[in-house]
């Protein structure tokens, strides 16, 4: 009856496919894109799976695709970063959208770094880049911050960013400045997050106000690591563990890139990063660190609750990768 409704779907569901194909298939060979980065902070992995990027470099197809829903999310960021793309223009200081980034860290010329940054601008002579993030729901909670809470960008996004910054660093492309911008689809609200790197690779985070005021700058390495939280049982404050959580060297990140392309060539499949559920051990670590609630834990301890990592849960490659762990789902 509503046939042009069926119509669209089946254009969607197209749309999807070809991206699902493109993923797997058309990549070229040792390129990576800065979206997948990944890091070993010790404790926790952050960033994208090790072994979910194994299937995606060797073409291995999604066993679990995203759904339609996903991609609309997906799509309504797109026009996020187009409002703020036309508000740049209207104001003069546009230079570029989608900026095509490509190096090969020092240590590390096998591989190559391909992304597209959204905006480049320039203000006073200065060039700055922007990668535009919409987000909604508690992890908006998390980034934009609260009464009790500080904001901060996530591990994945920051790490995307000190890509960027270093390839500014290293490569002297006349880009001085990176921000992330971050769109809350609840509310409207943005902020943004100037990101630079200290001497010794880790990340320094400006949180910027709406009107352009700095309001904090944290230097990720002046805070203990994740490890070093675990070792004590008392409660921890959580805005110091989030902090901790992105101390992030930028060669770690290389280093982690280099592990699966060592992977790729040796054909060896490497250990997945992420659990689809936490034993007792695993939830007592992360609370001792901070990473987890004492009301989370407790339930965990009691089992009247079930916890795991959400890049496992939410994995296209979820279904393969339990196989290849020797697990069947019927």
């Amino acid at each position: 009856m509503s046939e042009f409704i069926s119509k669209m779907y089946n254009i969607e569901v197209g749309d999807l496919l070809r991206s699902v194909n493109f993923e797997a298939y058309e990549r070229p060979e040792g390129v990576i894109w800065p979206s997948e980065a990944t890091a070993d902070l010790g404790i926790v992995t952050v960033g994208s799976c090790r072994r979910s990027l194994y299937y995606r470099f060797t073409g291995v197809k999604p066993t679990n695709p995203l759904s339609l829903r996903v991609k609309y999310v997906c799509d309504s960021g797109k026009m996020y970063e187009q409002m703020f793309v036309d508000k740049y223009r209207k104001s003069g200081m546009l230079l570029e959208t989608q900026c095509k980034i490509e190096f090969s860290p020092p240590s590390y010329p096998n591989i190559k770094i391909s992304g597209k940054m959204d905006i480049l601008i320039q203000d006073n002579g200065v060039k700055t880049g922007i990668e535009v993030k919409s987000i909604s729901g508690f992890k908006a909670d998390e980034i934009f911050g609260s009464n009790k809470s500080i904001p901060l960008p996530t591990p994945n996004n920051l790490m995307q960013a000190m890509m960027y910054k270093h390839q500014c660093m290293v490569k002297g492309n006349g880009i001085k400045d990176i921000y992330l911008l971050y769109i809350n689809r609840n509310n409207g609200y943005f902020c943004y997050f100037k990101i630079d790197i200290d001497p010794e690779g880790y990340p320094i985070i400006s949180v910027i106000g709406p009107e352009g005021e700095l309001l904090q700058v944290i230097e990720t390495a002046k805070y203990p690591t994740l490890r070093e939280l675990s070792l004590t049982s008392e409660e921890k404050d959580p805005n110091s563990a989030r902090i901790s959580s992105l101390r992030i060297n930028i060669d770690s990140i290389y280093q982690k890139f280099d592990e699966i392309f060592q992977a790729r060539k040796a054909k060896t499949l490497p250990p997945k990063d992420y659990k689809l559920l936490y034993t007792i051990e695993d939830a007592k670590t992360l609370y001792h660190c901070g990473l987890m609630t004492a009301r989370k834990f407790k339930m965990i301890q009691k089992g009247t609750k079930t916890d795991g990592d959400d890049a496992c849960s939410m994995c296209q490659y979820q279904k393969k990768c339990l196989e290849d762990t020797g697990i069947n789902l019927k």
